[in-house]
């Protein structure tokens, strides 16, 4: 079994000479998020997994409302992505932990067309 984690500026400072002898193959982190904003910690963990040689991913916390919003966060996701070299996906995450989603009345066929879009 391969495990890996997610990890955004949510977790801090990471140890990832820890996290890799703790068993962890790869991370999936979080790049950014919104109509445009880099997490804060997203150099620093992309830094962090190459320095242990973890491969990484990349996903961007989506809070796009329609097509025009879900373009401008995918070109910076790619403008983003390409600073590093990530060996794993790159991906939208269209979760609504924070219930961004909801409160605006973002139904799941437009969360599917946003998808389909990107």
């Amino acid at each position: 079994m391969v495990k890996g984690i997610d990890i955004s500026s949510h977790n801090g400072n990471i140890d990832f000479d820890k996290v890799k002898k703790a068993g962890i193959s790869f991370a999936m982190i979080r790049s950014s998020w919104g109509w445009f904003n880099e997490d804060t910690m997203f150099r620093a963990n992309v830094n962090g997994c190459e320095a242990v040689g973890m491969p990484y991913g990349l996903y961007h916390y989506s809070y796009a409302r329609n097509l025009n919003e879900a373009k401008m966060e995918a070109d910076g996701l790619i403008n983003l992505a390409k600073s590093c070299n990530p060996n794993y996906p790159i991906c939208i995450d269209m979760e609504d932990a924070d219930g961004y989603k909801a409160k605006n009345n973002i139904n799941n066929e437009t969360c599917i067309q946003i998808c389909e879009y990107i």
